[in-house]
């Protein structure tokens, strides 16, 4: 199964989906592991730290999408520069997990359940540990 990471494109996200010491325990459990460049600078891990940890790093987040069996992202997927909107990079049949908001009814969602399944991470119990080692944005 592959699992992608691209790079936070809203403006002062300093975030990271993942940190590498939690990328290394996916890849020992035998997960194929895709960061795109970049990802955690904002957040202080390098793309050297990703590589050493059993990632794979890619330099086109169009390509990590169109590839991932699930995508984790810090923030709702949205539009980039040229006009393409994240979620419309997505695979179809895969699985997003982010934090999405609680309006089921936008223009994401209906983009969103077009291509993949989405999990919103505010679901998630906020006393689960793992969220806490999902979110934090410094080390």
């Amino acid at each position: 199964m592959r699992i992608v990471v691209p790079r936070e494109m809203a403006p002062g996200e300093n975030r990271v989906a993942l940190v590498p010491d939690t990328v290394a325990r996916l890849a020992k459990a035998g997960f194929d592991l895709q960061v795109e460049t970049g990802a955690g600078v904002a957040a202080g891990f390098t793309d050297d730290a990703y590589r050493e940890a059993g990632a794979t790093i890619a330099q086109a987040a169009a390509g990590l999408f169109g590839s991932a069996d699930v995508t984790l992202k810090v923030r709702a997927p949205m539009a980039v520069a040229g006009g393409v909107h994240e979620a419309d990079l997505l695979k179809e049949g895969s699985a997003l997990i982010a934090f999405l908001g609680r309006d089921t009814h936008s223009d994401l969602a209906r983009r969103l359940t077009a291509r993949a399944s989405a999990h919103s991470r505010w679901r998630w119990s906020r006393a689960s540990r793992a969220r806490r080692r999902w979110t934090r944005s410094h080390r």
